[in-house]
């Protein structure tokens, strides 16, 4: 969908901003994907880009300052109150998370792996 966005006119200009924002994001995952950064390249180069200044970016300065001011994102972060939303998260591997099964009793001694074995020792 943000490819797509990105190469509609009314977006192009807004690359830079769309960039920062997921940079200071948990999504900054998004950025690693070699089909954004085409999107991106190729927008900067058919449309001169907004900076700060311009009111769309001072706008999203205001609203999300743990983004776009550098002074307050390391001031919250040294004191660990930056937002979950705002956190830098490692990029997620291919590794598939494990799931507890929903209807598996609380009881440590009676919980089952994924695979149905049970994780007792006979």
């Amino acid at each position: 969908m943000l490819n797509t966005r990105l190469s509609g006119e009314l977006y192009k200009r807004y690359a830079d901003l769309i960039e920062t924002m997921l940079a200071g994001t948990a999504a900054r995952h998004v950025l690693t994907r070699p089909s954004v950064q085409t999107a991106l390249d190729k927008a900067r180069a058919e449309a001169e880009q907004i900076a700060a200044g311009h009111p769309i970016w001072d706008a999203a300065a205001r609203l999300f300052p743990e983004v776009y001011d550098g002074l307050l994102r390391a001031e919250l972060a040294d004191l660990d109150q930056l937002p979950a939303w705002a956190r830098s998260i490692p990029i997620l591997t291919t590794r598939q998370p494990e799931f507890v099964h929903r209807n598996a009793p609380s009881n440590t001694s009676h919980s089952r792996s994924i695979r149905g074995k049970s994780s007792r020792t006979h």
